[in-house]
């Protein structure tokens, strides 16, 4: 009992690292692969560095804080006073579960404005490392996710 608040305290960690979507343009899921979209050509005209909010409901984190809250408070005390101190654990710990998440999953992403070659322009949000620089030429591949990529065809 003794080593059992680490351990569940590492499981809550480690259920919570890792929660944050990859919001990178070589990324895709199983159900936006083999999907046909519209790529457009243009050039990147502005930029800037935006914040992504990561999960909307940190769900997990709440869960995990909670159960974590709930195990250390159940050891502190006996009988009616160990009940509430799990209680109040649970409630403490889910609260807090929820703050970290949130924190852990946010990330720092780059906003593009593209002025297309029809005339038309658009803004994309991605995660590049290094952001692709303004007067870039560049494709943008619409979709769920849009994606904006180095135009490579040389034209």
């Amino acid at each position: 009992m003794r080593y059992l608040k680490y351990v569940v305290l590492a499981i809550t960690v480690l259920s919570v690292n890792g929660c944050a979507p990859n919001i990178g343009a070589g990324n895709y899921t199983a159900g936006t692969a083999q999907q046909v979209s519209q790529v457009s050509s243009g050039v990147i005209v502005s930029s800037s560095q935006v914040e992504v909010q990561g999960s909307e409901h940190n769900l997990i984190g709440t869960i995990a804080g909670a159960a974590t809250g709930a195990v250390l408070g159940s050891t502190i005390g006996q009988g009616t006073g160990s009940t509430l101190a799990a209680i109040g654990g649970g409630v403490a710990g889910g609260y807090a579960g929820n703050r970290v998440e949130a924190a852990v999953t946010k990330q720092q992403a780059t906003r593009y404005v593209i002025k297309l070659t029809n005339g038309s322009t658009v803004a994309v949000v991605q995660k590049d490392n290094p952001p692709i620089p303004v007067g870039t030429k560049v494709q943008v591949i619409s979709g769920n996710p849009a994606q904006v990529v180095v135009d490579t065809s040389g034209s």
